[in-house]
């Protein structure tokens, strides 16, 4: 089983991937989106992993 902090990076790394290709997908360029697609989806993504990892854990 992989640690708490490991899922949470991995999450944070793919959340991170998954916003910037949203943003592409969508049309958006520049700084601005991209510091906004990748914040948001990087906080989502490791939110999410470590609600996966805490069930697993059960």
């Amino acid at each position: 089983m992989i640690a708490k902090d490991t899922a949470r990076r991995i999450g944070a790394v793919s959340g991170l991937i998954a916003g910037w290709v949203l943003m592409s997908f969508l049309g958006y360029g520049g700084l601005m989106p991209a510091a906004i697609f990748g914040a948001s989806f990087c906080v989502v993504g490791a939110i999410t992993a470590e609600q996966w990892h805490a069930r697993k854990r059960r």
